[in-house]
């Protein structure tokens, strides 16, 4: 679109037709279905919701329809904060969410804080492009351009039109722009800033699946390992598959966590129930408790390190994974920090830090202080240049500790929370990040 300064503010309908009618997204075909201001309710502010959908076609390949659907949410004039924020989900996406910018471990979502707020499908609809003959929700991936949106071109299109609604709506442009999302997600969060390095100020990645061919490779490798275990057991279901699930029991799971904080709990100074320090764990469990046969980190290959162009344009990102994420491995997020790291000359703490999260799973939940704000330190590296040192987090179920509360700080990777030698361990500030 043209310059701000000759525009005036719109009202949501308007504003979509506008940037339908000034073909603000070059080289996209683009359809509004829906642009109505919304009444507030207890969920939501007063604000404009728009719809719609990018290159709209009929594939070649399976006959059916695809799309780049996206949903965007702009708060009236008096509460936006003149920020952008684009958000996904992870797996095979398909979809459209609540669409309100709630990060891994916040409380309140952005749009809550008056980002204007949007996300796109990917590129497919998981309920009308699958096949349960070809892969179910993934069968999407036997159209070529479904392959390139979901890999990367359906964000950089959904950012562009987010962008123009915004100047459309507000007669000014966004002020920062953020990304943030998890699993598949922080894959595509990765992926800003490696492909579209100019869209984004600051992303957030959460268990970013960097490594699609390692974790695409454990699926086998896990049905091969456990599948002959289970019928040898016994454990098949009606048509004589393995249950895998069933090869180790509750009580078996529950005997290698103990051996896992028996050899390493004590690592970072404090046996407390959490693994901080996850580089001496490795060693640990590889070598001094043999839980694992074959170590998950041998297998795949890291996606490139080179962030250049995202540093060189002022960007900033924070990545953080639980260190028990079943689904993303810790290590292939730690080896990827690493990568990018030596690329840089050991200088990508200057525009990337990581931080693990002791005990989370994938995404949240887990035996660990997995709720946290990691959008404010974004917002305060980007815009105010203050490095994210270390950032306080509670435990959401403190339960699993035997107590009522429990705070502790996550802290930039290589570093990790150690006990100050005194105090409550269940206080973030009776801990250092060394």
């Amino acid at each position: 679109m043209g310059s701000s300064a000759a525009l005036t503010p719109q009202s949501c309908a308007q504003a979509a037709a506008s940037v339908v009618a000034q073909n603000a997204v070059p080289g996209a075909r683009l359809r509004i279905t829906l642009a109505a201001e919304q009444a507030a309710t207890p969920t939501f502010k007063a604000h404009c919701l728009i719809e719609g959908a990018l290159n709209e076609r009929v594939s070649a390949v399976d006959g059916t329809a695809y799309a780049i659907k996206f949903r965007m949410r702009l708060p009236k004039a008096a509460d936006w904060n003149g920020k952008f924020f684009q958000e996904s989900v992870g797996g095979s996406v398909g979809v459209l969410t609540q669409t309100i910018g709630l990060t891994s471990g916040m409380t309140t979502s952005a749009f809550a804080r008056g980002f204007t707020v949007i996300m796109g499908d990917s590129g497919h609809d998981s309920s009308i492009n699958t096949d349960p003959n070809a892969g179910g929700a993934s069968a999407f991936a036997r159209d070529p351009q479904a392959r390139v949106d979901f890999g990367h071109a359906s964000y950089n299109l959904v950012a562009q039109v987010g962008k123009a609604l915004s100047l459309a709506y507000y007669a000014k442009p966004s002020q920062r722009a953020y990304f943030s999302a998890c699993s598949d997600g922080g894959r595509q969060a990765v992926g800003q800033a490696l492909h579209y390095p100019q869209n984004f100020d600051g992303i957030l990645a959460t268990a970013p699946a960097v490594d699609i061919p390692h974790m695409t490779a454990n699926v086998p490798l896990i049905l091969q390992t456990l599948g002959p275990i289970a019928k040898a057991a016994g454990q098949v279901d009606a048509n004589g598959r393995p249950l895998i699930n069933k090869v180790y029991s509750n009580v078996a799971l529950q005997l290698v966590s103990q051996a896992v904080l028996q050899a390493c709990d004590k690592l970072d100074g404090l046996q407390d129930g959490m693994v901080n320090h996850i580089d001496d764990t490795q060693a640990s469990i590889t070598h001094k408790t043999a839980v694992y046969p074959q170590a998950v980190v041998d297998w795949g290959l890291m996606n490139s390190p080179d962030l250049s162009a995202f540093k060189r344009r002022g960007g900033k990102m924070i990545a953080w994974t639980g260190n028990a994420d079943p689904a993303v491995s810790p290590r292939d997020t730690i080896n990827w920090y690493k990568g990018v790291d030596a690329h840089e000359g050991g200088q990508a703490a200057n525009f990337l830090r990581l931080f693990m999260v002791p005990g989370m799973n994938h995404c949240a939940g887990g035996v660990a202080t997995d709720r946290f704000d990691m959008l404010t330190p974004l917002e305060d590296w980007v815009e105010r240049g203050i490095a994210p040192a270390r950032v306080p987090a509670q435990a959401s179920n403190p339960g699993y500790f035997g107590v009522a509360s429990r705070t502790r700080p996550l802290c930039p990777y290589p570093q990790y929370a150690h006990y100050n030698g005194s105090g409550s361990i269940d206080l973030a500030s009776n801990f250092s990040c060394r």
